[in-house]
């Protein structure tokens, strides 16, 4: 094939999981390349046929936008567990009126244990003999006061994914009022800031 001609594109992506499969879609749909495209996901991958015919100088650009949107897919998953773990949370704190003392106590009566690892830190989830998950995990759980104490919980870290999966570039972010948002690192540092002096405030009795 002359790359410098029109030339019409198949390709087919095989993801492990359809989760992934259909994050990548969303994210790739939801971006603005310079070609035209239909994504559609399969239970075992995804397939995607490029229309109209694209260029060689066009090529680069889309390898480069795939990979940009693998990465998306994953972090849409990876969001997608952290608002399950966050509802989970909440869903314990309104039975028992106390917040769960970790995100490992949660496991397996009220969730599954992969569900604390992420898609995007290409760790294989391990587990015990118990069938209990092996860290380090992917999501941390800071233990807050209950929802109903707390002045403005839309504004404090309830759980949050680690920076270090995406470079300290930024990351996945449940609220105590139970929204979820990926942030960027400095978005995320005042976030986490504010949480901890309110959680001062809170061990000072003030």
């Amino acid at each position: 094939m002359n790359l410098g001609e029109k030339a019409a594109l198949t390709i087919t992506i095989t993801f492990a999981r359809e989760k992934i499969a259909e994050g990548f879609q969303k994210a790739f749909e939801k971006k603005d390349f310079p070609f035209a495209g239909d994504l559609k996901a399969k239970s075992n991958g995804a397939t995607v046929t490029i229309t109209p015919a694209i260029k060689k100088d066009l090529l680069k650009g889309l390898i480069g936008g795939m990979i940009r949107a693998r990465q998306l897919a994953k972090r849409t998953v990876s969001m997608s567990n952290l608002r399950h773990i966050a509802m989970i949370v909440a869903l314990y704190e309104n039975e028992y009126d106390v917040f769960p003392p970790s995100l490992l106590s949660l496991v397996p009566e009220f969730m599954s244990g992969e569900m604390l690892f992420s898609p995007v830190s290409k760790r294989k989830p391990k587990f015990d003999e118990k069938g209990l998950p092996i860290g380090p995990l992917d999501y941390i759980l800071i233990f807050l006061p209950l929802t109903e104490t707390i002045p403005e919980p839309g504004k404090i870290i309830r759980v949050y994914e680690k920076p270090e999966n995406y470079k300290l570039k930024g990351t996945n972010v449940a609220y105590a009022d139970g929204h979820v948002k990926w942030v960027t690192m400095e978005k995320f540092k005042a976030d986490m800031q504010r949480t901890q002096e309110f959680l001062a405030k809170q061990a000072n009795g003030k």
